[in-house]
């Protein structure tokens, strides 16, 4: 569960990743598992854990499903 944080805060959070892990959030936020990123990258298993990993540190969150809270939150990474 995320912390309630304002759009700001979220942005800045959002603004510690990387490029890549901004892709791999997004794909998470869009409901894809860890194989199906691996597969739209094209990279490796253990490098999409790394990156789900960093992702959910950097923000601060326990889970997937906070990744998408943050990005529609922060209102400055757009998905579709």
């Amino acid at each position: 569960m995320i912390a309630p944080h304002t759009a700001t805060e979220h942005a800045r959070f959002l603004s510690d990743l990387t490029p890549r892990e901004h892709e791999v959030a997004g794909l998470i936020a869009k409901g894809f598992t860890n194989a199906q990123i691996a597969g739209e990258l094209t990279i490796g298993l253990e490098t999409v854990k790394s990156h789900v990993s960093n992702i959910l540190s950097k923000l601060g969150i326990d889970g997937r499903q906070g990744v998408s809270r943050v990005l529609a939150a922060s209102e400055v990474v757009r998905y579709d």
